[in-house]
């Protein structure tokens, strides 16, 4: 959590995610006027679209990936790659999208690890070099559990596992990310669309903003992942 004082008057600018929030709420609560931005990886924060932090993730993830996918090609591998996003998969299929992978693993719908497998080994089949799992953080099998799984049914391909982990929330934040904010007291700052919104942090703490349905079918129609 990152908390602002501003200058000019007596209030804070609150900088987090669902806790960070949840804490800005008590304060205005208090009588110190605040100002709620959401920033977190995760996205999902309800009331915005997109939380500060989540285009610079997901450029990085994207970069790793390619060159992922590069390396799986050159030793004909299967490469599980894990994505941070403990309850929230919207990291996880926006990578997917942008990256073009094979298959995707969230927390939010089931994984059958045996039909991944089969479409891994007809991915052999077919000449394909490698294949390409991009997989959550929180999802069940783990990413390390799908990779032993791979290996221990002695399929077409070796399974080798790359963990992201916090390369995803440093480093020098994307032109999109220097720009999304702006303040309202006991309210959250958020994008709805293209224009900026303000919803009272009352109606945003305690709940989670859910994935949408659609990129996952998206993301699956695009990396053949099988319904």
């Amino acid at each position: 959590m990152e908390v602002l004082r501003d200058a000019g008057a007596e209030g804070l600018v609150v900088i987090g995610g669902g806790g960070s929030l949840s804490g800005g709420l008590a304060l205005d609560k208090l009588g110190l006027p605040t100002v709620g931005v959401p920033a977190t990886i995760d996205n999902d924060i309800p009331g915005t679209d997109l939380s500060i932090g989540v285009d610079t993730a997901l450029n990085t993830a994207t970069t790793v990936i390619i060159r992922i996918k590069d390396t799986a090609t050159a030793h004909r591998r299967a490469i599980v790659v894990e994505v941070l996003g403990r309850d929230s998969g919207f990291l996880v299929v926006m990578s997917v999208i942008a990256g073009g992978t094979d298959a995707v693993m969230v927390p939010e719908f089931e994984t059958q690890p045996d039909e991944l497998l089969e479409l891994l080994n007809e991915s052999y089949n077919k000449g394909k070099p490698r294949f390409t799992v991009v997989a959550a953080k929180g999802v069940s099998p783990s990413a390390g559990e799908f990779r032993d799984f791979v290996n221990d049914a002695g399929g077409s391909y070796k399974a080798d596992l790359t963990v992201l982990g916090h390369i995803q929330s440093g480093g020098s934040p994307t032109s999109f990310d220097r720009v999304l904010a702006d303040g309202d007291s006991g309210k959250m700052v958020g994008l709805c669309g293209d224009e900026i919104c303000r919803i009272p942090l009352g109606e945003v703490v305690d709940g989670q903003r859910p994935l949408d349905p659609d990129l996952y079918k998206l993301a699956g129609v695009l990396s053949a992942l099988p319904e």
